[in-house]
């Protein structure tokens, strides 16, 4: 399976964690990029989301929510 590379907006508000621990800030809204390996959806009585499961160049998988993440690779429009 071939992973397609993605844009990720990482945002300025909340704190980033790392291993459980609370690590830093973020200040401004930054740009990395990675490899998209699915979507997760979530729902329970109260509260239902889908994020996008994204792959760092560092390694590390992360959870994004979706309209934090552009595809970089031509779409297609054949079905």
């Amino acid at each position: 399976m071939e992973l397609r590379k993605v844009e990720v907006t990482l945002k300025p508000s909340g704190y980033i964690f790392e291993n459980g621990r609370q690590t830093s800030k973020r200040t401004e809204a930054e740009l990395d990029y990675g490899y998209f390996h699915c979507f997760e959806h979530y729902k329970d009585e109260t509260f239902s989301g889908v994020w996008a499961i994204v792959e760092m160049k560092n390694g590390k998988i992360r959870q994004f929510e979706i309209d934090e993440i552009r595809f970089l690779d031509k779409p297609t429009t054949a079905i």
